[in-house]
């Protein structure tokens, strides 16, 4: 299963595995489309890398929940609540920071709307 043609050109190119049996092999190769998203999913397709499992913890009801989302961003919106410690805050204010200043921003101003609007959960 290649997926659709116009995704990427396929190059054959034909390997002498064993000169006695005479027995040829065909590799397939994907050339570079100029198209990083596509690039990067036709690169890492049937990839036998292990990802790492998240953290895991506990709700407050016992029950198994992951601890990140693995996005600094969405963790701040999620996490940051009323009574977070202050510590808390500024750690994951830094960590969602570091990663995307201007997602970061625009959750910081959704935190508590002047007019009653925004998060203030």
């Amino acid at each position: 299963l290649l997926g659709p043609p116009e995704i990427y050109t396929l190059k054959s190119t034909t390997t002498a595995v064993a000169a006695s049996t005479q027995t040829t092999v065909t590799e397939t190769t994907a050339a570079a489309t100029n198209n990083a998203f596509l690039d990067q999913m036709v690169a890492n397709f049937n990839s036998l890398r292990t990802t790492r499992i998240p953290p895991m913890g506990l709700t407050e009801n016992m029950s198994p929940t992951f601890l990140s989302t693995g996005n600094p961003c969405l963790d701040f919106f999620f996490h940051v609540v009323p009574n977070t410690p202050s510590e808390t805050l500024v750690e994951r204010l830094q960590l969602a920071w570091s990663q995307n200043p201007l997602t970061t921003l625009k959750l910081v101003c959704n935190l508590r709307g002047v007019r009653g609007t925004g998060k203030s959960d």
